[in-house]
């Protein structure tokens, strides 16, 4: 279980959802839309016993949609937000890749990549994963 296998399974989701492009390394710039990008945000970590601990993290996805035309780029966003809880409620171990989801919040409304201003969701997605030294 490994933080970088848990983005790269919710990066998966986002391409299912019909995202354009839900790349596996994080874009440099916005040239598609819409798009999805998945990345660390914070963490911490809970010392259980020696050797053991509950590792929390919380990972930013976000999809985003041109803002050419407001109304149908809000709607176009919005349309993501049920259909990714969906997904993560059928699989709260993101593949294995973690122990378990732990919340799930979203934040909707502007957002930026690479200078450019775009209309999306940001998920913030919490974690947990147990872990023992090898």
């Amino acid at each position: 279980m490994t933080i970088t296998t848990a983005i790269a399974n919710i990066q998966s989701k986002l391409g299912a959802l019909g995202v354009k492009v839900a790349p596996s390394t994080v874009p440099e710039a916005a040239n598609v839309f819409p798009f999805g990008v998945s990345y660390l945000s914070t963490g911490h970590l809970d010392l259980e016993s020696a050797g053991w601990g509950r590792n929390f993290h919380t990972i930013f996805s976000e999809i985003h949609v041109s803002r050419n035309l407001l109304g149908p780029a809000i709607n176009t966003a919005m349309s993501y937000i049920e259909p990714f809880f969906l997904s993560l409620i059928a699989d709260p171990t993101l593949g294995s890749t973690v122990s378990n989801l732990v919340d799930v919040r979203y934040k909707f409304g502007r957002l930026e990549w690479g200078g450019v201003e775009t209309i999306g969701v940001r998920f913030e997605i919490d974690v947990k994963i147990m872990q023992a030294v090898p």
